[in-house]
């Protein structure tokens, strides 16, 4: 006995698209700079609120046209769903082609086209005899996605800022303030401050004993640079720079590569004169 196709997963398709589409443009503006209508940074909401005096208003047209044909969606042999997969494949691959430009009416149907195509594929998923290529070709994907996905996952995790946990080194002369991950240059950046004025000598033998606990206490990825940046508060202290602003006093090397041939780490540290 046959049945007519539900019409609530259509609906529900079509409500999540409405909703998918106006947050992921005002994400990608605002990722991405795209312009403003008055002359500043883009907010989230001018991009993803089709309302008047927004960029977002512009996004209608578009977001019926892509909406729309998932109202229709009822089976993976019928012409329609093809032809809108192919439409929303062929438009996203030319619109790409100006992505540098960052033209604000264009952003909005290329979004439409990746959240229309993804829910087309998921209201009406590929089967191996109605899809003899796409079905191959979809499960190929979900596998990238799946496997790029927890990649970047662990990556992150493996990543993560650490939590502070020792703070005071060097019997109470080095207090850590914060660690910094960058992730562009691969580089961790570990403040810390001097509590007390010593000679830059005195502070290099001090800096290089909490260098090793640092080490210790906070191991992370040996591909990424590990610099100590001890800065100095000369606030309430008798010395001859007392201006009460904090100063980088410099860095102190975590990397093997950058010891001298007695096994010291570099360090660089001066204070105002």
């Amino acid at each position: 006995m046959n049945h007519a196709p539900l019409l609530w997963p259509r609906l529900l398709a079509f409500v999540v698209f409405l909703i998918g589409v106006n947050l992921l443009s005002g994400y990608v503006a605002i990722t991405f700079d795209y312009p403003s209508l008055f002359n500043v940074n883009a907010s989230f909401g001018e991009y993803a609120l089709p309302l008047p005096f927004t960029w977002a208003l512009a996004h209608w047209p578009t977001m019926l046209i892509y909406g729309i044909p998932l109202l229709y969606h009822t089976s993976p042999e019928q012409k329609l769903v093809f032809y809108y997969r192919l439409y929303c494949a062929v438009t996203f691959c030319l619109l790409m082609l100006e992505l540098d430009a960052k033209i604000p009416f264009l952003l909005f149907p290329k979004v439409d086209a990746v959240i229309g195509l993804v829910l087309s594929l998921a209201l009406v998923p590929p089967t191996r005899t109605a899809n003899p290529i796409l079905f191959p070709v979809v499960c190929l994907a979900i596998v990238a996605i799946l496997s790029t996905s927890g990649y970047f996952a662990y990556d992150y995790w493996q990543h993560r800022t650490p939590e502070l946990r020792t703070t005071t080194y060097a019997d109470g002369n080095l207090e850590l303030t914060a660690i910094n991950i960058n992730k562009v240059l691969h580089e961790m950046r570990i403040e810390m401050d001097l509590k007390t004025r010593l000679d830059s000598e005195e502070s290099c033998a001090l800096g290089q004993q909490a260098a090793e606990k640092v080490k210790q206490d906070y191991p992370f990825d040996n591909e990424y640079r590990k610099i100590i940046e001890v800065w100095f508060n000369p606030a309430n202290q008798d010395v001859p720079e007392n201006s009460g602003k904090p100063y980088p006093l410099g860095e102190i090397s975590l990397n093997d590569a950058h010891r001298d041939p007695d096994g010291k780490l570099a360090c660089y540290l001066s204070y105002k004169k």
